[in-house]
């Protein structure tokens, strides 16, 4: 599983894999065996990476986490591909008309626009079902719907065409 963690200003792509009773965390070209143990279930864990120990100490704040390592301090903002997959299908804003395309295969369950329609921006395009969740597509910009590319039921892969919104006339 991929993880997009910001520490501060700093971005980092995580990936967690499990290879028969290991866990590896590959960091760019870079791979470490980890292990993580809760000691007392009130945030504070051990942490070993490679054949480095640490003392964890996290508390949630929010959609934010304050960790604390051998004493020092940072705040963490931690989603995974599945999170930022429906974040995004949930509303991501564009300006000005275009081409609605979708970040992750699904299925079609509802068309609420039609082609001609005058959109504004938040107007829930279609409903497309994924990972058992149903997530509101909607337009980013005002416009006029030019074009519709699928119809109910269809089963989509990621990238493919949703709707194209033209921008509205000056």
């Amino acid at each position: 599983m991929k993880y997009f963690v910001k520490i501060g200003e700093r971005e980092l792509e995580l990936e967690l894999v499990r290879e028969g009773q290991s866990l590896f965390a590959v960091l760019g070209d870079r791979r470490f065996e980890v292990e993580h143990a809760d000691v007392d279930r009130l945030g504070q864990s051990m942490l070993r990476v490679g054949p480095d120990a640490y003392a964890v100490s996290m508390e949630e704040e929010g959609e934010r986490y304050r960790v604390s390592i051998a004493g020092e301090g940072f705040t963490v903002e931690c989603d995974d591909e599945r999170e930022r997959a429906a974040r995004a299908l949930s509303g991501e804003k564009s300006s000005g008309g275009g081409l609605v395309e979708s970040i992750m295969p699904g299925i079609v369950r509802a068309l609420l626009v039609a082609e001609g329609d005058v959109v504004a921006p938040d107007t829930t395009l279609l409903i497309l079902e994924a990972m058992k969740m149903q997530n509101e597509i909607k337009a980013g910009a005002s416009g006029v719907v030019s074009k519709i590319h699928v119809a109910v039921g269809a089963a989509i892969g990621a990238g493919a065409k949703l709707v194209e919104i033209k921008p509205p006339e000056a």
